[in-house]
């Protein structure tokens, strides 16, 4: 009974806070939210995020995942280009320490850089100074178990978005839950439901624009606000694994692992979206991923531009079990995530050929 009271206040909680009644997002920084995933897991299955148990990566959009980490967790990525920006640099480097089974804790730093360097000049056309625009988020996740395999996360987040010779600032909060249960279990096989769901921004945070106004002295003014986007992620995952009785012991011969997610931003009238994904892998060694999105866009009242955008993904994923490999009494295990996938267009016109992009990423974990 206990157990239901508490997710069920869970629930009722997101449902509360995730309420509100007129749009007031414009794209801002929307290459930065709704671009390319710190997560080339997650790219290749359909842009999933929400119940990737474990996940240092996908603590992102959802901070109770890293509940079910290992003692320690580290992970980068990289993936690069964006569209025409053929420098752009799209990287994560995160890390998480569990210190027991009721509270996990993590600090991640996301970046774009857009490889441009920008020179600043005077009326007569003199430069006066150069920088490079870039945006960042550093995020500090704390996870926590509140029941058996119930946890409640929360991500504080400092974003910092580069433009002309200054620097804008915001902070906003995310929270989320992930909650598993075991449907059917035998002594080498089991199936699994995972649910999970969060809220980015659940704070309605925006970032101010200072710009230095004459007669106010050298003290700049807050001259607008841009509005931060709600992000609102509802996910479910099967999961289903067989041991393997042969050498290497203990190995899982095959793991299924289904998820479907629904994606809405509170504060806008667009960007929802379904993800579904799938994921094979043998041995704990060899992933095949693949997956599919739909996501509803802005066509700002041109018929040539798209209101939907939709596209098949596809990458895979190699794990290396030490530990088990070795037969060490430590558990180390390293994984390498590739993507290589088209750009989806916004536009019915071809004006140009977008290369592909790439992602990849490596994380590890280490259990004493």
């Amino acid at each position: 009974m206990r157990n239901k009271i508490s997710f069920k206040s869970v629930l009722i909680f997101f449902l509360f806070i995730s309420f509100k009644v007129c749009p007031e997002y414009e794209e801002f920084a929307g290459e930065f939210f709704f671009g390319r995933q710190p997560n080339p897991r997650a790219e290749a299955m359909g842009r999933s995020n929400a119940v990737f148990a474990g996940d240092l990566y996908s603590s992102l959009y959802n901070p109770a995942l890293i509940g079910e980490t290992t003692d320690w967790s580290i992970a980068i990525s990289r993936a690069t280009p964006y569209y025409l920006l053929d420098n752009a640099v799209i990287s994560y480097l995160g890390l998480a320490h569990k210190f027991n089974s009721f509270i996990a804790a993590g600090i991640t730093r996301f970046h774009f850089n857009d490889g441009l360097e920008i020179t600043l000049r005077d009326a007569v056309g003199d430069s006066i100074s150069t920088y490079k625009p870039y945006i960042s988020n550093y995020t500090l996740t704390l996870s926590f178990q509140l029941i058996k395999d119930l946890f409640l996360g929360l991500n504080t987040n400092l974003f910092l978005y580069k433009w002309s010779n200054k620097l804008s600032k915001a902070l906003y909060l995310d929270v989320g839950f992930l909650k598993s249960f075991i449907v059917y279990r035998e002594e080498k096989l089991k199936h699994k439901i995972i649910i999970g769901g969060s809220i980015k921004n659940a704070t309605y945070s925006g970032i101010p624009f200072y710009v230095y106004s004459p007669g106010y002295g050298q003290r700049d003014t807050l001259t607008f606000q841009e509005d931060l986007p709600v992000i609102g992620l509802a996910g479910v995952a099967y999961e289903f694994s067989l041991e393997n009785d042969s050498f290497p012991e203990g190995l899982r011969a095959i793991e299924l692992m289904l998820s479907a997610e629904y994606q809405k931003v509170l504060n806008y009238n667009y960007r929802r979206a379904i993800h579904f994904g799938t994921e094979i892998t043998l041995f704990e060694i060899l992933s095949l991923r693949g997956g599919y999105y739909r996501e509803i866009v802005d066509d700002y009242g041109y018929s040539s531009n798209k209101d939907k955008i939709s596209d098949l993904t596809y990458g895979l994923g190699v794990a290396i079990p030490i530990n088990k490999l070795i037969g060490s009494g430590r558990k180390i295990n390293m994984r390498i995530d590739f993507v290589r996938l088209p750009q989806v267009r916004y536009t019915n016109e071809i004006f140009f050929d977008f290369k592909d992009f790439y992602s990849i990423g490596v994380q590890m974990s280490l259990t004493f």
